[in-house]
């Protein structure tokens, strides 16, 4: 299926982008000529060595092989992350389930997102789980070529962060979905709500239950000015996942914004009973206190977000404010 990803006719100059994107979906994880000449030259010898699975392991890591780089300005197809080497973690796994095809192995991706990581940006707070992909060679492929039979997953985080984290096989066209909406998000977060629109459209099209994907779109309608859009989008997000947070909290936020209080509050209680404490609870009343002149209480509540995100960079400029007016400049420049 081929998506043009263009401006849409929102009756209204909210949106003025002429930005174009056309992009076809099976080009998002496929290998390009470059790729296969990386396999079939540059570590061929690695992979007749290792066998392919744990000759692949082996390449996407130096010395031998690639040095990769984590990037998350913008999720990149799988042959955009080879090409540049860099990528964040949906990008480095739709790489390396493509270079696993070219080898002819089973590829299987895995989401691990009982623990998802919120971060903040233009306004927005944006929730990233986390994807990495189980590799396998055929049976009787392995028998054929007399190397043994291998099965491997390849994650782009340290080993000790994923230790005692639940797993969950989702299909392709769920990753799929998840690059779309990926996009959906970046063109959001810089206020290009034409693209952000379509790329959400694109996600909602390749997974219809997806209630990531419609809560984007809903935020999107909302960006927009049409509530009433963006209310529809959430009550069917909500219909395929009734405890998706983030959906429930922006549904929350629109009859709030509307006075109909009375039907906030029951998807309030459901709200408090999913999740106990919002994203961004402590970070709020830390910024609060520091406007209100109180920076002890203040770097109190930054200290939690940052046992929770020690490397967060809100959390530590806000944390280096309120350190430096306590007079402790050598604290505050660590944070800073």
């Amino acid at each position: 299926t081929a998506y043009e990803i263009s401006t849409r006719d929102w009756s209204s100059d909210v949106c003025s982008s002429d930005l174009r994107e056309p992009v076809e979906v099976h080009d998002i994880l496929r290998a390009d000529e470059a790729m296969r000449r990386f396999l079939q030259v540059d570590v061929a010898a690695l992979l007749r060595r290792e066998g392919p699975v744990r000759g692949l392991a082996a390449a996407l890591q130096p010395p031998g092989g690639l040095t990769l780089h984590y990037d998350a300005s913008r999720t990149r197809t799988a042959r955009e992350a080879f090409a540049s080497r860099a990528g964040n973690c949906l990008s480095l796994v739709l790489m390396t389930a493509a270079l696993a095809r070219e080898l002819g192995l089973r590829v299987q991706f895995q989401a691990i997102d009982d623990d998802p990581r919120w971060s903040r940006l233009e306004g927005l707070y944006v929730e990233a789980g986390h994807l990495n992909v189980n590799l396998s060679q055929d049976l009787r492929e392995s028998a054929a070529s007399r190397v043994p039979h291998d099965n491997l997953t390849i994650d782009f985080l340290p080993p000790e962060q994923l230790a005692g984290r639940s797993m969950r096989r989702v299909d392709e066209a769920a990753v799929l979905a998840m690059f779309m909406n990926n996009r959906a998000a970046e063109s959001l977060a810089r206020g290009d709500l034409d693209t952000a629109h379509a790329w959400a459209l694109a996600a909602v099209r390749q997974a219809p239950d997806d209630a990531n994907a419609r809560n984007t779109l809903a935020v999107i309608y909302l960006r927009h000015g049409d509530q009433s859009a963006a209310e529809t989008v959430l009550r069917l997000a909500l219909a395929h996942a009734p405890n998706q947070t983030s959906a429930l909290s922006n549904l929350i936020q629109l009859l709030r914004r509307q006075q109909r209080l009375a039907e906030a509050q029951p998807l309030q209680e459901r709200l408090t009973r999913l999740e106990a404490q919002a994203p961004f609870h402590d970070f709020e009343r830390g910024v609060a206190a520091l406007q209100a002149g109180d920076a002890r209480g203040a770097l109190a509540w930054f200290r939690r977000e940052l046992a929770r995100e020690p490397e967060d960079h809100e959390f530590n400029v806000w944390a280096g404010i309120a350190e430096w007016r306590l007079g402790e400049r050598e604290a505050a420049r660590r944070h800073f």
